[in-house]
């Protein structure tokens, strides 16, 4: 099997970013993105390693920087669809870099409200699935931010099997749920997660439609 980082070296130039505009990368943009993946999928690298280059580069007032940044971003969102090819030591490295940077706040409201969906999908897989895996995993990361959408949590309490699989982080999830019903938060708009459509196909993250099943 193709190795990971490999076939995000090799995506298309052109990239759907977080203002929905496509964005040309120099090459010595992507070879430095794609640099940074290989450090990661070969081990040279670690994932908080990883995040806080990429925190480093989003707020950098260096243009290249940023568009490193948002190159990167912007591979890994467009790797979602062969996740589940993914050997499981790969994958569970994916899961653990989305959550992460779900965590710490590095990414816009439109990817934000994507990744959230994606990784709520990803839990209506059957548990002894790899994008169940994945799901779990990327959930466990961010965690601590689940106030913030009691919504959203309400939604992962639905997962049937949760509960049996993953007793732990159920019982983080209820706290969570337990903490905002006394808090107000500011981000409403990433509050709700609606179920998927399936009529239509797509689901809404706030004001946003998502492609069901999709990153």
């Amino acid at each position: 099997m193709e190795n990971p980082d490999t076939r995000i070296q090799n995506n298309n130039d052109q990239l759907q970013l977080s203002d929905g505009a496509s964005e040309f990368y120099s090459k010595d943009v992507e070879a430095e993105a794609n640099s940074y993946f290989h450090k990661l999928f070969s081990g040279k690298l670690t994932t908080i390693e990883l995040v806080h280059v990429l925190f480093r580069f989003k707020e950098s007032p260096e243009v290249k920087n940023h568009s490193i940044y948002s190159c990167m971003i912007g591979n890994l969102f467009e790797e979602y669809k062969f996740l589940p090819k993914y050997p499981y030591k790969e994958l569970s490295v994916v899961a653990v870099l989305l959550g992460s940077l779900i965590k710490h706040h590095l990414l816009s409201h439109l990817l934000l409200g994507v990744a959230l969906r994606g990784v709520l999908d990803a839990l209506h897989n059957l548990a002894d699935t790899k994008m169940y895996l994945f799901g779990t995993k990327a959930l466990e990361q961010y965690v601590d931010r689940l106030v913030e959408w009691p919504n959203y949590s309400r939604h992962i309490m639905q997962v049937p099997h949760l509960r049996a699989t993953h007793p732990k982080l159920v019982v983080l999830v209820e706290c969570a749920l337990a903490r905002s019903s006394s808090t107000s938060h500011s981000e409403a708009s990433i509050d709700d997660v609606a179920p998927t459509d399936h009529h239509h196909g797509t689901s809404q993250v706030g004001n946003v439609g998502v492609v069901n099943n999709g990153i």
